[in-house]
């Protein structure tokens, strides 16, 4: 273990954001994803240096993808009332499920 430097690691992590790197859909991981894969690698490394084997850990100089945050897309208060007055033409289950997710905060996924 202690042959695996900060550039195998690198290399590594690097891979993970390629395409192909997730075998169920041929996407590359997500940053999130990415980051949980170094957190273990890292913690594997920490215990080793703990046990005293290895004397360093490598993920420590690894640069990680940096999160791309998006803004957020809200609805307007127009937005909302037309879609309550549209509403009012559909079922009651439609019209609960609807009614619920604008008062709960839904989100919209674009």
């Amino acid at each position: 273990m202690d042959k695996i430097t900060p550039r195998h690691v690198q290399a590594f992590i690097n891979s993970l954001s390629e395409k192909d790197a997730n075998m169920l859909n041929g996407n590359p991981l997500s940053l999130k994803a990415i980051r949980h894969y170094h957190s273990f690698i890292s913690e594997v490394f920490t215990y080793g240096e703990r046990r005293g084997v290895v004397s360093k850990n490598p993920c420590k100089k690894v640069i990680l993808p940096k999160i791309q945050y998006t803004e957020k897309q809200i609805y307007t208060s127009d937005d909302i009332q037309r879609i309550l007055v549209l509403l009012e033409k559909e079922q009651l289950q439609f019209r609960v499920f609807f009614t619920l997710m604008i008062y709960s905060g839904f989100r919209i996924h674009g």
